[in-house]
């Protein structure tokens, strides 16, 4: 569901006005950032100035997920909240350093990422988070030029290759290609810099 009309300017509203969400419920968190999320992909100009603040409020349901707060719900239920939260956090980071060009965002949405697949027993979503991880690893290296990141990328593109052969997903077949494309340029990147 997309915040459009009167409801994205109830939910630009409560971000402006509220400094944290540290003492609202999981739920409820989980849905406010979900709805921040969708105005920063579509509408980001209204959110421009309030980025921040809405990772800020990402960090703090994983916070009180990390403190034990599970508000009555099962295992199950916190872990998906909690990779849900990861998620779109590592979105939010990603549109911050698209903002700023600062590289600590988009090294936040990569760690964010990583987490995200080290916690996570869903080997569907691990899959599928692995490509994002490894295109962000993969940008980071392109800047950087730090051949560490190089092989984070290689690593986590495989895993999203190795996915992708085994499920066959007809909506990540671009991306499946793309990854194929990518880790052949980075390992011949490595060799080109060890033979140098």
């Amino acid at each position: 569901l997309t915040p459009t009309g009167r409801f994205k300017e109830l939910v630009l509203e409560y971000i402006n006005e509220t400094e944290s969400v540290y003492n609202e419920g999981l739920l409820f968190i989980k849905r406010l950032i979900k709805a921040a999320g969708m105005l920063a992909r579509i509408h980001r100009k209204s959110l421009d100035d309030l980025l921040e603040r809405v990772f800020k409020f990402h960090m703090e349901g994983i916070q009180r997920i990390k403190r034990g707060d599970s508000e009555g719900y099962n295992s199950y239920r916190v872990a998906g909240i909690e990779d849900h939260l990861f998620g779109h956090a590592a979105d939010i980071a990603q549109i911050l350093f698209n903002k700023t060009d600062e590289m600590s965002w988009l090294k936040k949405a990569y760690w964010l990422r990583a987490v995200a697949i080290n916690k996570n027993i869903n080997q569907e979503e691990v899959g599928r988070y692995s490509g994002f991880a490894g295109q962000i690893a993969r940008e980071i290296y392109k800047i950087s030029g730090n051949r560490e990141w190089a092989r984070r990328a290689i690593r986590h593109l495989e895993v999203f290759v190795s996915y992708c052969r085994r499920n066959r997903p007809r909506e990540l077949r671009e991306r499946y290609i793309s990854a194929l494309r990518d880790i052949g340029e980075l390992r011949r990147d490595l060799e080109e810099k060890v033979i140098v």
